[in-house]
């Protein structure tokens, strides 16, 4: 991994941790080992956003 990725996960755990919202995957808790974050969110079935998206594009 890329010290530009790393800083972009990084990030996204810090934005996470600071809101609240009925709109978006809330993050729970964030732990970590030497070589792996892990990331305790909200269970959301049905497929990601992206997924969602593009059938509605390209059907």
């Amino acid at each position: 991994m890329t010290k530009k990725s790393v800083q972009s996960v990084m990030n996204e755990r810090v934005l996470l941790s600071q809101f609240t919202s009925p709109f978006i995957v809330n993050m729970h808790y964030a732990f970590q080992d030497r070589d792996t974050l892990y990331l305790v969110l909200d269970l959301m079935e049905g497929g990601d956003l992206r997924f969602h998206i593009g059938n509605k594009v390209f059907n």
